[in-house]
């Protein structure tokens, strides 16, 4: 396990981004544990990844994520959107969406060196059943 104030090399990944898994990411984007964060958005959404970092961005009850993050005068925190791989940085630690498969068993989580993932979908609740 990392020191504190280091990042594990671990990855973490986040299925689906509805409430749970917006605030799942805001979460672990405020600890800065995870060397990067994959979240599987499972479609295309919007206009592509601007949108999905407004999104992103903000929420009906915390407000902005900058302003969760590092209070009232907190600005912007998504950088470095590239629309053509799906990355961002979310405060400093880089995040990837996929866009395409909206089951995660057709994902490449293993390629992607991602030995954790947290279904924010409620949907897929037995790895074992396609």
């Amino acid at each position: 396990m990392a020191n504190s104030g280091e990042r594990s090399p671990l990855k973490l990944g986040i299925n689906g981004l509805g409430r749970i898994g917006k605030l799942s990411l805001w979460h672990h984007a405020a600890r800065n544990f995870f060397s990067e964060i994959v979240v599987n958005l499972g479609r295309e959404a919007g206009r592509g990844l601007e949108d999905v970092a407004d999104y992103i961005e903000r929420d009906s009850t915390y407000g902005s994520l900058g302003q969760y993050l590092h209070g009232h005068k907190g600005g912007r925190v998504i950088e470095n959107l590239n629309e053509e791989h799906g990355t961002m940085r979310v405060n400093g630690t880089p995040v990837t969406i996929l866009r395409k498969d909206r089951n995660p068993k057709d994902l490449p989580w293993k390629s992607l060196r991602v030995p954790v993932v947290v279904d924010a979908t409620g949907k897929f609740l037995d790895p074992t059943v396609p």
